[in-house]
């Protein structure tokens, strides 16, 4: 049997939690009781809603401070779900590397001569200039080893996005003119920095320290070299606190792995690239919220 409560629907009495008298459930006007309305507080208003709640291990899109122990936390989470692809990705662009470096040995003029007279001093003292070919040799092998070098980074990328990866996410490359056009540019720099005297060696690491993120900004917002190449700086500048305590932490996670017969490289590394690429993740998004 059930009878209406004023203000609301029937009540059935076979259900507790339709009974505003069950000693269990609060009744009218008592806290947690849906229904009476919210008490506006002192001042005007209602309490604000709490915020949504982040899914596990996604960045957050709030205004917390980028922290690079959380950075580091969620590169080895990331990395612990998908070791094997991990592993198995680097172990493939050190395998491309090499067999690129065979095949420029191979076809280059002047390599074919130092080997071929490695062990003569007098004929090594005599190595010719490279010619043209050697050259071109070169600018096509260091384009290609930009390409991928940049496979690590665009793993990183999608393990900020998705718990697991897959090899093909390493794969999957984006705006490869701009990552060749942004190698030549980044090392150019490099070089003519580096032929200052007393402070090259400086410069050069200052450009490294105001780059870092320019290869993301390529591959993840599309932007060609040097756009890439001023946001990077951009975003360094508003946040170098950060980023230097970052750059600390994968040079001493890059030690580690060297340390360890370098073997230790195929685990460090790859917290060290997820890592960079969420606090790439979480600058950006406070710098376009």
């Amino acid at each position: 049997m059930s009878e209406n409560t004023p203000g609301g629907p029937p009540r059935d009495e076979n259900d507790p939690y339709s009974s505003s008298t069950n000693p269990g459930m609060p009744g009218p006007g008592m806290p947690g009781d849906s229904s009476v309305p919210p008490q506006p507080i002192p001042g005007g208003g209602f309490p604000a809603a709490p915020p949504p709640q982040e899914p596990y291990g996604q960045p957050s899109r709030y205004d917390e401070p980028v922290s690079v122990g959380q950075a580091l936390h969620f590169g080895w989470d990331r990395f612990k779900s998908s070791m094997g692809t991990w592993i198995g990705a680097l172990l493939l662009i050190l395998l491309m590397n090499i067999v690129l470096g065979l095949i420029f040995t191979a076809l280059s003029p002047t390599y074919q001569y130092v080997i071929e007279n490695f062990s003569d001093p007098d004929a090594l003292a005599a190595v010719p200039q490279p010619g043209f070919l050697d050259v071109l040799l070169g600018f096509l092998a260091a384009a290609v080893s930009f390409v991928i070098s940049s496979l690590a980074t665009h793993g990183a990328l999608a393990a900020v996005d998705k718990p697991r990866v897959r090899l093909a996410d390493f794969f999957a490359i984006r705006n490869a003119g701009n990552i060749v056009l942004l190698g030549f540019v980044v090392g150019f720099i490099s070089s003519v920095l580096s032929l200052i005297p007393g402070i090259g060696g400086l410069l050069s690491v200052a450009a490294y320290f105001f780059l870092v993120f320019s290869l993301m900004f390529v591959i993840d917002a599309g932007k060609n070299a040097f756009a890439a190449i001023g946001s990077s700086a951009k975003l360094v500048a508003g946040s170098a606190g950060v980023v230097i305590v970052l750059i600390v932490a994968n040079i001493g996670l890059s030690f580690l792995g060297v340390i360890l017969c370098f073997v230790g490289l195929l685990f460090t590394l790859p917290v060290a690239y997820i890592a960079q690429a969420f606090v790439y993740r979480r600058l950006t998004e406070k710098a376009t919220a």
